[in-house]
């Protein structure tokens, strides 16, 4: 193995890959370290970056985009105020409320 005459050390400290030799420590904790900083930043990121939406938030927006544009066509609001038809709803009685206060 080749390994520059300067970097060893007269009092070496193992880093745990190797107690016999300090230059088989060093390559070896060298080559973990490169091989786990690059799949966990390189390839994590770039599976990260081309995974599918599994969120599915493209397809909301294009949804989105076309009940706007179907709403538009027809000549209604973006939002129609009346969501649920209003004889569907039942609300409470004012004696069913009795004394509680209602914040509007």
């Amino acid at each position: 193995m080749f390994l520059c005459i300067d970097f060893i050390q007269k009092y070496w400290t193992s880093h745990g890959f190797s107690y016999e030799s300090e230059e088989e420590d060093l390559l070896i904790r060298n080559g973990v370290m490169f091989f786990t900083v690059t799949i966990l930043f390189v390839l994590g990121g770039w599976c990260m970056a081309y995974a599918p939406d599994a969120k599915y938030r493209d397809w909301s927006r294009r949804e989105a985009f076309i009940e706007i544009a179907r709403r538009e066509a027809l000549g209604l609001p973006h939002i129609d105020p009346d969501i649920v038809p209003p004889e569907n709803v039942n609300l409470p009685t004012e004696e069913e409320l009795g004394d509680f206060e209602i914040i509007i």
